[in-house]
């Protein structure tokens, strides 16, 4: 019996795995407006704390402010971005040309010949193949960007009927109050990730501007937001935010010196805050096993790329909570999760 459930499990996984990377097109841009719609309901819930006369801002206000903010922030930051590629395009003919002065330094220092290499290096970085990357990379998120602005918009017009829904879903009143609290129990799991999270890859980010303009790399800001982006990444995200700048400050400088010293300050910075500030914030709440986290980037990386990355932790999350509520599935919750202990939906953590 048990082996048929093993086999069972490995069936649904397999399917599952076929089913989403078949269903990209329409499941990640969906995803992604599921994240956008989160962090709106989580704007909503600070607007909620504001008094105006003595009155609650309204619902649909909230709700309307907290939508233009989000997205103004992004469209902000991808003028940027958009401005900063641009730039990077415009001097990657100087990147090249500093190639070779890189691999003289390289072979005086070791007395190492790297011919090979920087021909391999050279041919990667040809402009017109990487302009066309860039435009088609560009091209994509903009057709994603339109469909995930409709799906945010049909999600919270949705939300407007869930309870009801929710409400004739379960007409059972104890069935009702588990699944309610195991909702509520994700919401507050997955908010505090998400909020955790994005503060302290904003402080990675931001500390990693300043480490950068202060040693004069070329387009901070955009090294800066990749740093940021890579640091929602389990464990490789944090060594790429480290080694890409070095290797970008090696090219612009034609010298290694400028890129140890991207090296050390950005790596000195992921440490303090990857070991000292991020611990101490996100602490165990995740209730996640390390190697689940590394077996669930690997997963969700193969299947939707980088953006995959960025989801695993959120989506294993989740899937520990709701694998704990079910008698059936608790013993694969407690092998998940990080040290077997895994509480029912009412229990909610602090």
């Amino acid at each position: 019996m048990d082996l048929q459930r093993i086999a069972y499990g490995l069936l649904v996984v397999i399917g599952t795995a076929v089913i989403l990377s078949y269903t990209k097109a329409v499941l990640l841009p969906f995803v992604l407006a599921f994240m956008i719609w989160f962090l709106i309901r989580q704007v909503q819930q600070l607007m909620s704390k504001v008094r105006i006369g003595g009155k609650q801002v309204p619902l649909w206000l909230r709700g309307s402010l907290a939508f233009l903010t989000i997205f103004l922030t992004l469209g902000l930051v991808a003028t940027l971005l958009m401005n900063n590629i641009k730039g990077v395009t415009e001097l990657l003919p100087h990147y090249e040309r500093n190639v070779l002065l890189i691999k003289e330094q390289l072979e005086g220092a070791t007395g190492l010949n790297f011919g090979s290499l920087t021909g391999k290096l050279s041919k990667d970085l040809e402009l017109g193949k990487l302009i066309t990357l860039l435009v088609n990379a560009l091209t994509g998120v903009l057709g994603d960007a339109v469909m995930v602005l409709i799906y945010v918009g049909f999600l919270m017009l949705e939300e407007r009927h869930a309870r009801a829904k929710f409400q004739a879903l379960y007409s059972d009143g104890p069935k009702r109050e588990k699944a309610l609290a195991m909702l509520a129990h994700m919401d507050h799991a997955l908010s505090q990730y998400v909020v955790l999270k994005t503060i302290v890859s904003l402080t990675t980010g931001g500390l990693s501007y300043i480490a950068l303009r202060i040693i004069g790399v070329d387009f901070a800001f955009f090294w800066a937001f990749t740093i940021f982006i890579l640091n929602y990444i389990p464990t490789i995200g944090s060594l790429l935010a480290t080694v890409f700048p070095a290797f970008i400050a090696a090219l612009q400088f034609a010298s290694i010196g400028p890129a140890l010293w991207v090296l050390g300050s950005v790596g000195v910075i992921q440490v303090i805050v990857g070991n000292i500030i991020d611990p101490r914030l996100m602490g165990s709440s995740l209730n996640v096993s390390g190697v689940v986290v590394i077996l669930s980037l690997a997963f969700w990386g193969s299947i939707w790329g980088v953006t995959g990355m960025i989801l695993s932790v959120p989506i294993t999350v989740m899937l520990v909570i709701v694998l704990a509520q079910f008698d059936n599935t608790r013993w694969l919750a407690v092998l998940l999760s990080d040290k077997g202990k895994v509480n029912g939906a009412t229990e909610q953590k602090a």
